[in-house]
């Protein structure tokens, strides 16, 4: 009966989540019917780093509940240097015997169903009506439709974002009522443990209303609200211990500077382009308050309060980094949530504009032209959000795809990767030759087994020392020259030291002239041309010397040290490569595209 009851008085939620269902069954028909007859069970990416995710899941089913490291084999027992109970959610189907591919697939539905559930329950709580509430939460999907395909981050992580939202709302309505207070807790751990970032906007967003309940002499909310901030962090206890223990790692702080981070105090430009949006939605809600008595009722009071102080929250982690001095794409982390919240505020600020339109005429024509100006402003800025968080071409591509020859390619993996998995029993090292053919993405996720190098896997922690020696030794055929050593930067120094901090040095040294702060004796320097030109040529040289000297003569040395045990040659793409060059190997299989070489002992 309630069931029905629900279907009776919410049709335009129902009409909103079919468009989504069907949106998904759609894209992932289309992106599955594309490989049609060559289909042989090698799961298709979604987005470009499907793969990284699909390996920390696999590590999780492959008994390593704290991830470690997915692509090396001997930081297999390892700690995960960030988030990864999102990992564990998306792990669950998985878990309880399903297959991979169907993982994907329910996880796709599921959470997105959950998602835009969350969202129109959050509309509907904050008085919006049915029809525009829907059209809200449909807007939202919309706007982050790339990122919802992406497993694990931000999949599983929206819908813990938005069922704190609304257990704050429903605890804001209902601050008395202890079952709100164990929602609001209950969901505060939840996004602690699943998003580091999450765990930074709900702390700072608890604390500024819980001052503000003491500014307006309401203590007894106040202390209801730090009690319920200090129960959800004595819960994540385990998780606090883990992060110390990740943060003592000896090579946390260089992986983190391969992953992103940078030491500065100057903000993102993501800063300004995320705070136009939030500022313009803040002003247009606070200023239609003092200026239209008619909105002072409580409502629009609690609208207020929550977006005013979760708004300013996430701007405040966005520039965390002018007090730390530390910046780990903060801002274009928080930018994911503030798209989200954009949305939210504006929809609800809206319903009150039409429900109350009246007692805007009653305005002087300057007030109202600002007013409208500042809902066009927040407007614009979910427009750029629906363009950014959703990819320019993502949605289009997702429901018109057709087949590729890559996506085609990959089902080819089967066969070899099969191969590995049913004779190699236990986890084992591979060279695939190129590191960068796509195989080598699926062999952690196809098999138990692991890589000699990949480049995800310097996103964990290990020493940058050994990141550029596996590199390195990846290449024994590659003949690099220096140049082509400095181009790959990336490659094995993240997109930390290959982009994030050369442009970020370059960044200061604009905001240094800018401001004329030479003339107060300050040293602004000079702009960095590239990523290697801020390295300096002497890191470059180093690495080729120890290329030259200490590598290409001591391969077989190198892959002992790493413990492989057998090669995989992709032949289309490395067609130079001669094996012969490597003692004691075997050929133990081979078809059109891949050879398997077994190093003997």
């Amino acid at each position: 009966m309630k069931k029905l009851n629900f279907i009776k008085h919410h049709p335009y939620f129902l009409a909103a989540l079919m468009v989504v269902i069907v949106l998904v069954a759609i894209s992932v028909w289309l992106l599955f019917s594309s490989i049609g007859s060559d289909w042989r069970g090698i799961t298709p990416q979604f987005t470009g780093d499907s793969y990284f995710y699909y390996s920390r899941i696999k590590e999780i089913k492959d008994g390593n509940i704290l991830i470690g490291n997915p692509f090396f084999w001997e930081h297999r027992r390892a700690i995960a240097p960030a988030f990864f109970a999102a990992d564990w959610l998306a792990a669950l189907p998985l878990l309880a015997g399903f297959s991979f591919n169907f993982m994907v697939v329910f996880n796709l539905f599921f959470w997105s169903v959950i998602f835009v559930f969350l969202i129109y329950l959050i509309l509907r709580q904050l008085r919006v009506g049915g029809l525009i509430a829907a059209l809200g939460a449909l807007l939202v999907y919309f706007e982050t439709f790339r990122l919802m395909f992406r497993p694990v981050s931000m999949q599983t992580i929206y819908p813990i974002f938005a069922l704190f939202l609304l257990a704050f709302i429903l605890w804001q309505k209902r601050p008395d009522d202890r079952k709100t207070l164990i929602f609001l807790i209950v969901a505060m751990t939840a996004a602690f443990y699943v998003y580091t970032y999450l765990w930074q906007i709900i702390l700072v967003f608890i604390l500024l209303v819980a001052g503000y309940f003491y500014f307006i002499k309401d203590n007894h909310q106040a202390w209801r609200l730090l009690i319920a901030i200090f129960v959800a962090h004595l819960l994540s206890v385990p998780l606090i211990i883990l992060t110390v223990k990740q943060i003592m790692s000896p090579y946390y702080w260089e992986s983190m500077e391969r992953v992103a981070l940078v030491y500065t105090r100057w903000p993102a430009a993501n800063v300004f382009y995320s705070g136009i949006w939030v500022l313009a939605a803040l002003l247009f809600l606070a200023l239609a308050y003092y200026w239209l008595k008619k909105f002072k009722d409580e409502d629009y009071k609690e609208l207020l309060v929550f977006a005013v102080f979760s708004g300013i929250a996430m701007l405040i982690v966005s520039t965390s980094n002018i007090i730390t001095g530390k910046e780990l794409e903060n801002s274009q982390h928080v930018e994911r949530f503030i798209g989200v919240w954009l949305v939210i505020i504006v929809v609800a600020g809206l319903h009150h504009w039409l429900k109350d339109k009246q007692v805007w005429r009653t305005l002087p024509v300057s007030r109202q032209i600002i007013l409208l100006v500042l809902l066009l402003s927040s407007f614009g800025g979910i427009i750029r959000y629906v363009k950014v968080l959703s990819g320019a071409n993502f949605f289009v591509k997702a429901i018109s795809r057709t087949s590729t020859q890559e996506e085609i390619a990959t089902q080819n993996y089967a066969q070899p990767l099969n191969w590995l998995a049913n004779n190699a029993k236990e986890p084992i090292v591979v060279w695939v030759i190129p590191y960068t053919s796509q195989i080598n993405d699926y062999l952690t996720i196809n098999t138990e087994h692991y890589s000699l190098f990949a480049v995800s896997g310097e996103n964990y922690l290990v020493s940058q020392k050994e990141v550029e020696e596996r590199y390195l030794t990846s290449n024994y055929f590659s003949n690099f020259s220096l140049t082509d050593i400095a181009d790959a930067l990336w490659e094995y120094g993240g997109v930390g030291n290959a982009v994030h901090q050369y442009k970020t040095h370059n960044r200061e040294v604009k905001f240094c002239r800018i401001l004329r702060l030479n003339l107060f004796g300050y040293d602004c320097g000079q702009e960095a041309v590239s990523a290697a030109a801020f390295k300096g040529p002497q890191y470059f040289i180093d690495l080729y010397n120890q290329y030259q000297n200490e590598i290409k003569p001591n391969i077989d040395r190198q892959l002992k040290k790493f413990n492989v045990s057998y090669i995989l040659v992709d032949k289309a793409n490395s067609p130079d490569a001669d094996l012969g060059k490597i003692g004691n190997i075997n050929p133990v299989y081979q078809d059109k595209g891949f050879v398997i070489y077994k190093i003997d002992e």
